[in-house]
């Protein structure tokens, strides 16, 4: 599994998350964040779901991602399991444009449901690249 829980976190969630390249770390995050959600769900319906954002770091970046997803998440009722990126920079800020494909919410009441993230921490964020790897530290605010 490209993520795992930590402990380090009392009333939140603490993840760590890995990939060997930007596209992968950011598809960990992604499933990790909603596996925090609940099971996932069957395949089917999909909707799709577009957004860009910028940012001058990749840190910056990946939080400002999660913060959209959990926005997604609220505000289209959506459980994101597909995920599509294209990276690019632009006048010195990183940008990732996502194309994500998500089950309504709904579709859930026969799944198991854990928690309702509300934010990522700014505390404890962190990603680092070793070698040929990503890494990924984060705390869900629940």
């Amino acid at each position: 599994m490209p993520y795992r829980f930590l402990d380090d976190a009392q009333a939140d969630v603490a993840i760590e998350a890995k990939g060997k390249t930007i596209e992968e770390l950011f598809e960990s995050v992604g499933k990790a964040l909603f596996d925090v959600v609940g099971k996932q769900p069957p395949q089917e319906p999909l909707r799709q779901v577009s957004f860009s954002v910028k940012a001058p770091i990749l840190e910056d970046l990946l939080r400002k991602w999660l913060n959209e997803l959990i926005y997604i998440k609220d505000n289209k009722r959506l459980y994101l399991v597909h995920f599509n990126f294209q990276f690019s920079e632009i006048e010195g800020q990183m940008m990732v444009q996502s194309r994500l494909q998500g089950v309504p919410l709904n579709v859930m009441s026969s799944h198991q449901f854990r928690v309702d993230p509300k934010g990522i921490a700014v505390h404890g964020f962190s990603v680092k690249k070793q070698k040929n790897e990503y890494t990924a530290k984060f705390i869900v605010d629940v």
